[in-house]
């Protein structure tokens, strides 16, 4: 089976998504010598165009005006795209963006759409593609063959970015229309990394007993370069803000490295950072629930053995 993809690359804060490259080497492997399209929209999308060798076209989408995200002249002109490249497998990274954009394509074509994938495989007569359900305690198979178009939005962190060979032809285009626009995604005050595009992330819950111990965890985010992410259990307490929240109500993380602090394991936050490649855990309840999925696991007070493990990374550093 052919397929022809085409990857939309989202550009925020001036700097090129993560979750764009990882789409991108993903429909590279798929295409299998089929032309793969790329579509950059923004402020100054040329810039971005190095980071797509080997695509066969990159259409630059170029916000003059930097009138921001507009989710009708967006539809509309990668839809022309579309029908101008006959790409038939759309793809996105499952940012909020992506959450957004891709819907309304799949609607406009009345075409399935996967979203959240952590498994995208081409298959001699189709697209098997694999997905978490049930809170990530189990994972489902779809197997699509006959679609005029597929759209799917992949998980951040979980497909490699590979390099290619080869220069695209650049087509640029104006972006322009009337109607709503979205000015900024804004991060909440005091986060520096994006829960969702992190490689380490470092989270507190219950045990962290107050809003002022997160500086603990938040002291050893800064010495790793890591995100600071929170239980439902903190959230709820009102010792951070619902952005923070890890889990099935919160936001789905598949970071290098997790490491929970004073967080239980219930299961709703599990269903949230399970496919985190390497988990540790530090409680002092040797019972609780995270150690049952845990890579490693420390058994004792976070207040003694978080600061230990920073002054060691600290020390490591200097």
């Amino acid at each position: 089976m052919n397929i022809i993809p085409l990857v939309i690359a989202e550009v925020r804060n001036g700097k090129m998504k993560k979750a764009s490259q990882e789409c991108f080497s993903l429909a590279m492997n798929l295409a299998s010598g089929s032309p793969v399209t790329v579509v950059i929209a923004g402020s100054e999308p040329e810039k971005y165009v190095n980071m797509f060798s080997g695509a066969s076209k990159v259409y630059l989408l170029n916000d003059k005006n930097k009138n921001g995200y507009n989710p009708k002249v967006y539809t509309e002109s990668i839809s022309s795209i579309i029908d101008e490249t006959k790409s038939d497998v759309i793809m996105m990274g499952s940012t909020v963006m992506g959450k957004d954009l891709l819907p309304r394509l799949a609607v406009r074509y009345r075409s399935p759409i996967m979203p959240d994938s952590i498994m995208v495989t081409k298959k001699d007569n189709g697209i098997s593609i694999k997905k978490a359900i049930y809170a990530s305690k189990a994972f489902e198979e779809y197997f699509y063959f006959e679609s005029e178009h597929l759209f799917i939005s992949t998980r951040v962190n979980v497909f490699p970015v590979k390099s290619f060979e080869g220069t695209p032809e650049v087509i640029s285009r104006d972006l322009a229309g009337d109607g709503y626009h979205v000015r900024e995604f804004s991060q909440s005050k005091g986060a520096t990394i994006e829960l969702t595009e992190a490689m380490i992330i470092i989270s507190g819950g219950r045990g962290l007993k107050s809003s002022e111990n997160f500086k603990i965890i938040e002291d050893l985010a800064q010495v790793m370069g890591a995100a600071v992410g929170a239980s439902r259990a903190a959230v709820d307490a009102g010792w951070k803000p619902q952005s923070y929240q890890v889990g099935q109500t919160g936001k789905v993380v598949s970071p290098q490295l997790y490491i929970a602090c004073g967080i239980s394991g219930a299961i709703q936050h599990l269903a949230g950072m399970s496919s985190s490649r390497c988990i540790v855990a530090i409680n002092k309840d040797p019972n609780a629930p995270i150690f049952k999925i845990a890579d490693y696991g420390v058994v004792g007070d976070l207040f003694q053995v978080v600061p230990a493990i920073t002054a060691e990374v600290r020390k490591g550093k200097e």
